[in-house]
């Protein structure tokens, strides 16, 4: 088996299954015994959700496009395109841009349609084996409940002891009250996209 150093993409790839580990590239139908190669001599790992975590990327991507075509059809295209072009905000700062006056309603009726969503993913079972043996936490851009919700219905509580973090606060700043808690920076951030990248290069986490 070979890793490869790779440069983080400058958009998310959401139909690749995959980790940034140090920058090297780990497949996710490698063995789980060669990813806990970069994970056995740690203690804190920072998971994402999306992408990591559950398998969801295609599937929330599509559902936002829906979304966005059901009630913003005029500029559907061009707001789609620049969620993709800005990973670093949250969905939640974009409802409050851009839907003002019922950007509650708005979220209240994605999110419902995100928990549906992940209730029909299975979580990766390898991921939920490591963090299970480590201190783990999850930092996502997805809407904290939701990913709580799901983690709950799959019964996976346990393996996410330092908690689950998400949306409407950043991943920047989860981090950094995540590290003033444990009062150490995370050995190890397990992410799939260039915002993953970013935040841990941030704060210095090891591996990203």
């Amino acid at each position: 088996v070979t890793s490869t150093h790779i440069r983080p993409d400058s958009r998310r790839q959401p139909h690749r299954r995959s980790v940034i580990v140090g920058l090297k590239h780990v497949n996710f139908a490698f063995s789980s015994q060669i990813i806990n190669v970069y994970t056995q001599n740690v203690m804190l790992i920072v998971w994402d959700c999306d992408g990591v975590v559950f398998d969801s990327n295609t599937n929330k991507h599509l559902l936002f496009e829906t979304f966005l075509q059901q009630h913003d059809p005029e500029h559907a295209a061009e707001r789609y395109a620049y969620v993709h072009a800005h990973p670093e905000l949250t969905r939640y700062q974009l409802f409050l841009q851009w839907f003002p006056d019922d950007s509650m309603y708005m979220l209240r009726k994605f999110n419902i349609a995100c928990q549906v969503m992940y209730e029909r993913i299975l979580p990766n079972a390898r991921i939920c084996c490591l963090a299970s043996q480590h201190d783990s936490a999850i930092i996502t851009n997805s809407r904290g409940e939701d990913v709580q919700h799901a983690i709950t219905f799959h019964a996976a509580d346990d393996c996410f002891k330092s908690g689950i973090f998400g949306t409407p606060t950043t991943k920047r700043e989860h981090m950094e009250v995540l590290i003033a808690r444990k009062g150490a920076k995370p050995d190890v951030f397990i992410g799939d996209g260039r915002l993953d990248f970013a935040v841990s290069r941030t704060n210095q986490s090891d591996i990203a």
